[in-house]
């Protein structure tokens, strides 16, 4: 039987039992460890095999004594090399720190301690967790055991591709963009980026303090899931801790799927919208140059004039989504109506400068007065319902989608933009010969129709019922 094949909660079930003795476990990922290790590169620092067997031996009689009855007590586990262990080299593969030996471990590798984890050693990684293939690390690249002309992803490349080629039952990564996600994809593991605050940033040595997660990789969920009820916990000593009412995650973990759905990225409506805009400006295209030309510009400039609605946008789903988290919708309510409130006249007071100043503007550009004629009239146009409809139409649907409501924004916005965008754009241009502002025209129309749904949707609380996960 090969100990490291096991998943780490078989394998903690074997140590448990008695089938299984944890120097068993251990001897194991170092046997794995010197076969494969010099092809693969998946560690910085692997710990000397004396100290890590003493350190077997002494959780062996915690768990033969009952003190340690956890599921990963005595199993092998490898740190990404970002996290600080006590006394040991900590060098985030970068030679600046290849003198570091912290004197404090990380909250999370604590907790993997208090519940009897066996560390291996530190795994290599992107230096200082900036890549997406660890091949960054000063301590050369690492590679995808299954193909090793392949990366295996990053910034946590070392973390995967150890577990990947079992040379540890688990391991710990850190993901601030997908840094766990993506080299767990690249290596055929299993890993998960925790919700921010669930797991303590004290101790990781930060990339994006804002968005930075330790989490596990494992060879399934129910090893992470596991390996997450061990490490989330609250700690004072994290400013942006969360302090949970449940850390039973194991506990999803069910047969039956029934219920559940599946997400469809926000990226997939962009991207369509996208591809609208690239059909609508084949049309511009044929009206000749001077449209182009006005198209183009006037577009621009317009964007500018919304930059204050989109970043309230951004405010409306962060404010909103808390209220929502906290259950208290009355909150949601007056939140939304106030940064609406805000993003209304924010808007109308950057409309109203490109507005009055768009002749002087357009000088700067040097365009011809027929080009010049027609862009202020497409910046008009846009500006005046700037005033009334644009909040409406991008700001206000960042409430319902704060609220989970997001496949009826999707569907309303995606409806919207492919009739009236987009169809409406040729039938305004081409058939009612409007030309090129036609197209502007189509897309009021497309502003008015988001607004009108979503004002409809919000009134009817339809929002207030989603299930949040």
């Amino acid at each position: 039987m090969n100990l490291m094949s096991l998943t780490a909660v078989e394998l903690g079930k074997k140590i448990k039992s008695g089938e299984v003795r944890v120097v068993d476990a251990v001897n194991a990922a170092f046997d794995q460890i010197e076969a494969v290790e010099k092809d693969i590169n998946s560690y910085v620092t692997v710990y000397k095999k004396e100290e890590v067997l003493e350190k077997a031996e002494h959780i062996q009689k915690l768990i033969d004594e009952g003190q340690l009855t956890g599921p990963l007590a005595g199993v092998p586990v490898a740190i990404k090399d970002n996290m600080c262990t006590r006394d040991k080299l900590t060098t985030c593969s970068s030679k600046i720190l290849g003198n570091f030996y912290p004197t404090y471990s990380a909250e999370a590798v604590i907790n993997l301690e208090k519940a009897g984890a066996v560390i291996i050693g530190k795994t290599n990684m992107d230096e200082f967790a900036m890549g997406s293939t660890t091949e960054t690390s000063f301590y050369g690249p690492t590679k995808n055991p299954w193909n090793k002309e392949h990366v295996p992803g990053g910034s946590s490349g070392g973390s995967c591709a150890a577990v990947a080629a079992e040379e540890c039952s688990y391991a710990l990564g850190s993901d601030t963009g997908g840094s766990i996600r993506q080299p767990s994809s690249f290596c055929g593991v299993t890993g998960i980026k925790p919700t921010y605050g669930t797991v303590s940033r004290y101790g990781l040595i930060a990339y994006g303090s804002s968005l930075d997660q330790i989490g596990p990789v494992a060879k399934d969920v129910t090893d992470c899931a596991t390996i997450l009820e061990t490490i989330a916990s609250y700690d004072s000593k994290d400013s942006t801790s969360v302090k949970r009412d449940d850390y039973n995650f194991t506990e999803a973990l069910v047969e039956d799927v029934k219920g559940l759905k599946i997400g469809i990225p926000n990226g997939l409506e962009n991207g369509m919208f996208q591809m609208g805009k690239i059909l609508v400006q084949r049309l511009v295209s044929t009206f000749g140059t001077a449209a182009i030309a006005a198209h183009a510009v006037a577009f621009s400039l317009t964007s500018i004039a919304v930059v204050p609605g989109m970043a309230l946008g951004l405010a409306i789903l962060t404010v909103v989504g808390q209220c929502i988290g906290a259950n208290d919708y009355q909150q949601a309510k007056y939140y939304t109506k106030k940064l609406m409130i805000i993003a209304y006249i924010s808007t109308i007071i950057s409309a109203g400068i490109l507005l009055v100043g768009v002749r002087y503007i357009l000088r700067f550009y040097a365009l011809p007065q027929a080009t010049a004629n027609l862009a202020v009239s497409m910046v008009s146009l846009h500006c005046v319902f700037d005033f009334f409809v644009w909040p409406m139409a991008f700001s206000f649907p960042n409430a319902l989608r704060a609220a989970n409501d997001a496949t009826f924004t999707m569907i309303v916005s995606t409806f919207s933009m492919w009739i009236f965008r987009f169809a409406l754009s040729y039938v305004f241009a081409l058939y009612l010969h409007m030309g090129v502002i036609g197209v502007w025209w189509a897309m009021i129309v497309d502003w008015i129709f988001r607004s009108i749904c979503f004002m409809i949707r919000y009134k009817s609380n339809k929002w207030m019922n989603r299930i949040l996960v």
